[in-house]
């Protein structure tokens, strides 16, 4: 296909465009918020519309897919975690038969987008949560299991007055 996009739902789930490739601004503004899931939705199926005039759904949707010249496209969750962040949706310009080998595909980039999607949002906490501790005044100190300090913040480091690396 030469077009394609990533939804992702943002805080208020309403589902935002976040990459996309040949879709107008128009239609980005017409369809954004729409989605046949909900985060809580569980184990969702990828929706095939092999024609979108077929669609109930989308009745809607219909003179703004026809200004965009979309006849058929694909719905695929992005899932992380267990629940729905987004969806990846791939536009066809006329009707298209889906064979199970582009469903295959479809939910294999998928899931390596709510792999990456995943891994993304759990290093910007990480981030989040280490600039927090090394920031403290209060001190923080990390141990295993066997109680050895893994890790000493500059406020552990005031407090005590042992630097981190004569600690650790």
């Amino acid at each position: 296909v030469s077009r394609a996009s990533i939804l992702l739902f943002d805080p208020d789930a309403v589902m935002r465009f976040k990459a996309y490739r040949g879709l107008s601004s128009e239609y980005r503004a017409a369809v954004q918020g729409h989605s046949p899931w909900t985060p809580d939705s569980v184990d969702p199926e990828p929706l095939l519309v092999p024609d979108v005039r077929c669609e109930p759904s989308l009745q809607e949707y219909l003179p703004v897919f026809a200004r965009e010249r979309i006849a058929a496209m694909a719905f695929i969750p992005l899932v992380s975690l267990g629940r729905v962040i987004g969806k990846f949706m791939v536009y066809y310009p006329a009707p298209h038969h889906f064979a199970d080998r582009e469903r295959d595909l479809a939910l294999t980039i998928a899931r390596q987008l709510g792999f990456a999607i995943e891994r993304n949002q759990a290093e910007t906490t990480a981030a989040r949560l280490s600039a927090l501790v090394e920031s403290s005044d209060d001190a923080i100190i990390a141990t295993d299991m066997d109680g050895i300090v893994t890790d000493w913040n500059s406020g552990a480091e005031l407090i005590t007055g042992y630097g981190r690396d004569e600690i650790i």
